[in-house]
């Protein structure tokens, strides 16, 4: 059996749990009955309509109760959709979509990628009847044609934009950051950032985007977009690989680098590393929740399986967690990673990972 089938026969056996933390004692096993869903590519949370969106590499999308998480039905797409922005405010899905077999969805330590255009679809036009999808695809309101390697994405809500992380080069050695106008469909400036940059967030209170990139030397850098020149207004040298990293407040974040490595970044004014600590996993993910102030890490450990911990942080200023809130994990037979896979909804109240088998963590 050939990598793709392989790959095609796992995740089919594999689906998507739910458990709360904090039932789950520090160093122990949460014993408790999971909930599954298929796995999927990316996830969209529609929550006027309390409804989880998930797109798969059939192409499909999904549809689940954001509550119960049982299936509602599906709608067949064109093409596979790795990267989802929903734009609540115009009723309207923006979308990354692969072209014919460029999909890159094999490797589990990282989130899928792929040649793309952008397509954008009414969500009124997704329609779910509780069975499996069958007739014509849904087609899109509008196509903006781009032809290029997209890596990760970020909506930018103060001039209703979307930033894409984009390779220039098959080798990653040439990366920038695309800015797309969501209303009128246009691509706007391009600025050029780090070598093998990995991944992109937008601070939404004003806009600025920020990037991680692995360096020589076991080292790394985070670097700054300005909202309003889109240009790399700063850099900085990081003493560990990133793998990945998040909003904290305005102008702050949380990285998360090789070897389990948290760093704080005050990003806004004198871009310094502020504080951190030694927190779990080889190449962790990292997700902030602002109740309870704390972070999510996620990652896999060769002793003890897929893993997944909690910290309490102190007061909104704080560089260090007060103290581990908790922790799940799967048996250590279950070798996946969660590298860059984990997806937050908007009400930050629940936490879902795919990768190879996907698990939805409720962090309440």
């Amino acid at each position: 059996m050939n990598r793709r089938a392989l790959f095609s026969h796992l995740a089919g056996l594999l689906g998507t749990f739910v458990h709360p933390l904090s039932q789950a004692a520090p160093d122990s096993p949460d014993r408790s009955s999971p909930k599954t869903i298929d796995p999927f590519l990316t996830i969209a949370f529609d929550l006027p309509r309390k409804r989880i969106l998930t797109f798969t590499k059939a192409p499909e999308v999904d549809a689940y109760d954001f509550e119960t998480l049982t299936r509602v039905g599906s709608s067949k797409l064109a093409r596979p959709i790795f990267l989802t922005v929903l734009d609540e405010t115009r009723n309207r899905l923006v979308t990354a979509a692969a072209r014919a077999g460029t999909l890159d969805f094999e490797s589990s330590d990282r989130a899928p990628r792929g040649i793309a255009d952008l397509q954008i679809f009414d969500l009124g036009s997704l329609t779910f009847d509780g069975s499996r999808s069958g007739g014509a695809p849904v087609a899109p309101i509008a196509t903006v044609e781009l032809g290029t390697l997209l890596i990760d994405a970020a909506a930018r809500l103060v001039d209703r934009s979307w930033l894409l992380l984009e390779a220039a080069t098959p080798d990653h050695a040439e990366m920038r950051v695309r800015r797309v106008e969501i209303d009128g469909g246009g691509t706007g400036d391009l600025a050029t950032v780090a070598p093998k940059t990995t991944s992109l967030v937008v601070d939404p209170r004003t806009g600025d985007g920020y990037t991680v990139a692995k360096t020589d030397g076991n080292r790394g850098m985070i670097q700054r977009i300005d909202a309003a020149t889109m240009r790399v207004e700063r850099s900085l040298p990081l003493p560990y690989p990133p793998t990945d990293l998040d909003i904290v407040g305005p102008g702050r974040l949380v990285v998360a680098c090789r070897g389990g490595f948290v760093l704080f970044v005050d990003g806004a004014r004198t871009m310094r590393v502020t504080g951190g600590f030694r927190g779990t996993g080889s190449e962790p993910a990292v997700r902030y929740l602002p109740k309870p102030r704390a972070i999510i890490l996620g990652d896999h450990r060769p002793d003890a399986g897929r893993l997944i911990t909690s910290w309490e942080l102190g007061s909104e200023n704080s560089s260090s967690p007060r103290r581990k809130l908790g922790e799940f994990r799967l048996p250590s037979s279950e070798k996946v990673r969660l590298s860059g896979t984990l997806f937050l909804s908007p009400d930050r109240a629940r936490i879902f990972s795919r990768s190879g088998r996907t698990m939805a963590v409720s962090s309440r």
